[in-house]
């Protein structure tokens, strides 16, 4: 109600979604194609950022892609409730689907991997609005168990077996003795 439509037969498909897939394979594209993405860093001023880029071929990451799947998962299983109450929907499936793409850049260049920050920081958006939106039940419980578990997995691979960000308690604490 109230929302533009492309029909066709029966096919309906809303006008944002077809926007939404448009700026998807486009910014899809864009980092795909690293060279383009280095003159298109460089004509913004923001040359000395090409250097992640340079030189490098991108190859896949399946770990990048594990580590964002469980929210994929959880973010696929809420659409409907999230895309009907939420205006932001779209955008934030884009900065998920974005934040999968961006992480590949990190087989160019471990550092590469700092781009997709920008990206998947919206999931700390997303993730409670989605969550609000959920009916009261059996499903809602089930997303906020589901992304409790990932958020602990996730902290306890990168900060406690990987020993990054001294965040794990002692994990610094050579340092001082």
């Amino acid at each position: 109600p109230g929302r533009s439509k492309l029909v066709h037969g029966h096919l309906q498909v809303r006008i944002s979604t077809v926007v939404a897939a448009l700026f998807l394979c486009a910014g899809v594209l864009v980092l795909l194609n690293l060279s383009l993405v280095v003159r298109l860093l460089t004509s913004l001023g923001m040359d000395r950022f090409s250097v992640y880029l340079e030189g490098g071929q991108m190859r896949l990451l399946v770990t990048q892609i594990v580590l964002r799947l469980p929210l994929a998962v959880v973010l696929l299983l809420c659409w409907r409730e999230l895309r009907d109450n939420c205006p932001a929907a779209t955008f934030y499936l884009a900065m998920l689907f974005f934040d999968l793409v961006a992480s590949q850049l990190a087989s160019v260049d471990e550092n590469a991997i700092r781009i997709s920050t920008y990206f998947s920081v919206f999931s700390l958006l997303w993730l409670p609005t989605m969550v609000g939106y959920v009916r009261p039940g059996a499903k809602r419980t089930l997303v906020i168990a589901g992304i409790s578990v990932y958020a602990m997995a996730y902290w306890y691979y990168f900060y406690v077996m990987t020993l990054r960000h001294a965040t794990y308690p002692y994990a610094f604490a050579s340092l001082f003795s």
